[in-house]
């Protein structure tokens, strides 16, 4: 056979091309080889979408979080305005942040620090320390540096806000939040500012007139306590401060998610307002020992349910939710604290709206800034799918072309290899 094959002129295969051969009828061909095989399983497995109904599961406890943390902040101005106003021994603005946050700090050492330590203890690990050791520790300085001014600058205004004006005005205000975010990245990051920003702040501004003068006017459904010209204009503008706080801090602390641990912020917070306002308090005079036995039993179950459910509870768990979700989604449902600080008005302080006016402004301002928010989420969401789809695309196209490539590197190596004609071996 091997005399017959020479003789006919029939090249004999080597065991190098075959070699060759096989390797590149693996790698580039789409229907030859077991590598191709592999190319397309894993192809087809990238194709594959994922559930729907897993995506949901474990996003929707996160957006439930997301409302009960928006909700707690609302009744923030609730829990401030009674013990400034309604509790026994009514306490000043500087002396309630510092015995709410010492409540705070105290909470957090015994039910929170301590129990963490041991476990890391226990386990011979610190994720603590392996954070201190990854990051840079001057980078932390300076923006734990940064969250106190913002921290305590905003706890401040805010607390006087709603000293002066009613909680719901002063959550009013803050409706402006998101807005001013966006406004915020776009000065210091350079992102492009959202549609419908110039509408949305237009009718939440229109809402806002509306609540502030229909809640000035006269009415005989509620006897609240009539305000003045110049509390409305300090409660608004100390609102305004808190929310310009309010959005600093909210685009920094995506900034953040390696460089601080949660519980370096929440410590910054609390250490934050007791070093610098007990100190201003005393020497402003806005300290009374006398405060701590003329509170009632009540007002002290305010006190404690003011600093554990909504500065520990709420913040922490806003932090865990924009960490996870990211703000764009977490803000989505921040017209909720519009509701709760309504709601909670009319339960703890007897405060309800006054006239059809200001319930008006009031749903004007809710559906506005909700309406905004979803809007926005909606948009982001189907930009996200129409980049991940062209990338997908693109990387498709980029695949096929490197088949087509290696196919004719292929078909150029076959018809280079020399043919000859079979010599006939019989008499002619």
């Amino acid at each position: 056979n091997d005399e017959g094959r020479r003789d006919h002129g029939m090249k004999e295969p080597d065991g190098d091309d075959e070699e060759q051969r096989r390797l590149i009828d693996a790698e580039g061909n789409p229907g030859r080889g077991h590598g191709a095989k592999e190319e397309v399983e894993v192809e087809e497995e990238v194709a594959v979408p994922r559930d729907k109904n897993q995506e949901t599961k474990w996003d929707a406890p996160w957006l439930v979080l997301a409302v009960v943390a928006h909700m707690g902040w609302g009744l923030y101005a609730v829990f401030a305005r009674y013990l400034q106003k309604q509790a026994a021994f009514p306490l000043g603005p500087l002396q309630l942040l510092v015995m709410v946050n010492t409540v705070c700090l105290v909470f957090l050492i015994v039910f929170y620090t301590i129990p963490v330590r041991i476990w890391n203890w226990y386990r011979e690990c610190s994720m603590h320390q392996e954070l201190h050791e990854r990051e840079d520790w001057r980078a932390r300085v300076r923006y734990l540096l940064v969250f106190s001014m913002l921290l305590a600058l905003r706890a401040s205004t805010n607390v006087y806000a709603a000293r002066l004006i009613p909680a719901f005005w002063s959550q009013l205000v803050q409706m402006f939040t998101p807005m001013s975010v966006s406004f915020l990245s776009y000065l210091a990051f350079g992102k492009e500012l959202p549609p419908r920003l110039v509408p949305t702040v237009l009718m939440t501004f229109i809402g806002s007139v509306m609540t502030v003068v229909g809640g000035s006017m006269d009415s005989k459904v509620t006897e609240r306590e009539s305000i003045s010209g110049v509390q409305i204009i300090g409660g608004i503008t100390s609102a305004l401060v808190s929310t310009l706080a309010l959005s600093c801090y909210m685009v920094l602390v995506q900034k953040t998610k390696s460089l601080l641990s949660q519980e370096e912020l929440l410590f910054n917070t609390f250490i934050t307002i007791i070093v610098v306002l007990f100190p201003t308090s005393l020497i402003a005079g806005g300290w009374h020992w006398e405060a701590f036995t003329e509170l009632a039993p009540k007002d002290w179950a305010m006190l404690f349910t003011f600093a554990i459910l909504i500065y520990v509870g709420a913040n922490s768990l806003a932090q865990l939710v924009i960490r996870h979700i990211g703000a764009t989604l977490s803000v989505m449902f921040f017209g909720t604290r519009l509701i709760s600080a309504v709601v909670g008005s009319y339960i703890v302080l007897n405060e309800a709206i006054n006239t059809a006016l200001e319930g008006a402004g009031l749903i004007l301002v809710g559906v506005t800034v909700t309406t905004y928010l979803v809007y926005q989420v909606v948009r982001t969401t189907r930009e996200k799918k129409q980049s991940v789809a062209v990338e997908l695309q693109n990387n498709h196209c980029m695949k096929d072309e490197e088949r087509n490539c290696t196919d004719f590197s292929y078909s150029e190596q076959v018809s280079s290899q020399p043919f000859h004609l079979p010599r006939s071996t019989g008499s002619q």
